[in-house]
Order: structure tokens, then C-alpha cells, then sequence
């Protein structure tokens, strides 16, 4: 299905889609112009992402073209009929694809023993995206990360990596050569679950062995408990992020 009108929008399509049209504007995201590429992993909220982003070239003021990147990790991916239903899916929203297989061996033996991260992963992944969106001329890729990821990111790096940093709405790469963009920004997760099943949209995700037991999962867990003693916990720590009082934090050149 591809949209052509946003009244035709499902409720949970016009709030995701007024959520993705503020983040894109507060952070100037998109120029008219843009070639704009999108990892997508299979999961909801990257095809998601696509879809949205498809279905707004129809109505948007400002023109953008799309380009599909999916990579393929050697022994975690999606099954020969995930990846078909992948490419149909994608076809459906006249979207080229393109993909990058990766070998995760080098990785896999540098990581340590106990150790829960998914650094080796996620730096394979990235690094294919980068030079595949450079060799499309693609100046934007954008990612399907949501408020969720960006809050849990926060914490694990305070808890984990003993730094103050997350997932931020628009990151310049490479001296800006590349523009990372998180266009979901604003939108929780649930928000894009309700929205994915509401426009039927296939959940291809590959189970990972360490989802399950993963530093992001001990986050997760936490903000759960949190959340009996703060209700809106999540939302707090998000706004904390736009809310931050350098002059208490620790500043040795002073």
C-alpha cells in the first residue's frame, strides 16, 4: 500500500506521522533534494521509518528521494523467506533496495567472554552503512531508532561506558559528509509497534541471541520498575535531555 493522502492515515499513522513531521523540522533533517538512504533491518520500526517517509514524498513540500539499505550479517539474518517477504515488502513502496552482506567472524573473536554489548555487531552494520550511503551519493541515512532507544541509550552509557551521551535526533559524520538522522525521534515505541500493525507491515526482525541478555535489556528492565514510582519516567529523562545545566556539571578548566 502506498498512501497518497494523510486524512487516509490511520490514528496511529497521524500521530507518528505528526511526531516524524515535528522531529524532521525542529532539527532540519530533510532539504529539498536530499538522496536520503534508510537502514532497515526488518524490524518494525525500520520499516517503519521507510514507510512513513515513503508516504510523506506525497503530501510533504520538499522533495526527497529513498534508497533501501538492508545489510546481512553472516549467521544472524533474516531467513530466505523473511528476506523475500523483505524485498516484496519494500518493491510495495517502489523503494530500490540495496544490500551489503557482512562477515561478523573478525568481531566475534574479539569479544570477550561474559562480555553482553552488541559493539562487534552494530560496528560491522555501521560501517556498511556508511560506505554503501556514500557510494549512492546519499548526504542522510536515516535510522529507525525512537525515543525508547535514545532513552535506554542514555542510560546504558552512564551506567556502562561512564560517559553523558545518547542517540541524538541529527548527527553530523565525517566532518558532515554524512548526516545521521533519526526522524522517529519523538516517538515511543509502542507508537510505532500500534502503527506497523495498523498499515500491516511485516515484523522481520531476526531474534539475536543476546536480545534477551543484553546491557540494553538490563536498562529496560530497570525503567520498568522505575516506572511504578514515576509513571512517566521515560518521558522525564527524555526531556531532561533537552533540559541540561552545564554549570553543575563537573568542569575542570574552571
Amino acid at each position: 500500500m502506498n498512501l497518497t493522502r494523510k486524512k487516509d492515515l490511520s490514528s496511529s499513522g497521524m500521530r507518528l506521522n505528526a511526531l516524524t513531521g515535528r522531529s524532521i523540522h525542529d532539527y532540519n533533517m530533510i532539504d529539498s533534494g536530499d538522496k536520503i538512504a534508510v537502514a532497515v533491518s526488518g524490524g518494525r520500526d525500520s520499516l517503519g521509518l521507510l514507510t512513513i517517509l515513503s508516504w510523506r514524498r506525497n503530501w510533504a513540500a520538499i522533495h526527497y528521494d529513498l534508497f533501501a539499505i538492508h545489510v546481512r550479517m553472516k549467521d544472524r539474518t533474516l531467513s530466505e523467506k523473511q528476506f523475500e517477504e523483505l524485498e516484496a515488502y519494500i518493491q510495495s513502496l517502489d523503494i530500490p533496495l540495496e544490500v551489503v552482506s557482512e562477515d561478523l567472524s573478525g568481531g566475534e573473536k574479539g569479544r570477550k567472554p561474559g562480555d553482553q554489548s552488541c559493539f562487534w555487531c552494530a560496528k560491522k552494520r555501521r560501517k556498511a552503512l556508511f560506505e554503501k550511503a556514500d557510494k549512492l551519493g546519499c548526504k542522510k541515512l536515516a535510522m529507525g531508532h525512537h525515543k525508547d532507544d535514545i532513552v535506554q541509550t542514555f542510560l546504558m552509557n552512564i551506567f556502562f561506558n561512564s560517559n553523558i551521551s545518547t542517540m541524538p535526533p541529527k548527527l553530523n559524520l565525517f566532518k558532515g559528509k554524512l548526516v545521521m538522522i533519526r526522524p522517529f525521534a519523538y516517538a515511543e515505541k509502542n507508537l510505532v509497534n500500534r502503527f506497523a500493525r495498523d498499515a500491516n507491515i511485516p515484523d522481520l526482525s531476526f531474534n539475536c541471541p543476546l536480545a534477551d541478555n543484553s546491557y540494553r535489556k538490563v536498562v529496560e528492565n530497570i525503567l520498568i520498575d522505575l516506572k511504578q514510582f514515576s509513571p512517566n519516567v521515560k518521558q522525564k529523562i527524555f526531556k531532561a535531555l533537552h533540559n541540561i545545566k552545564e554549570e553543575y556539571l563537573f568542569n575542570k578548566s574552571e
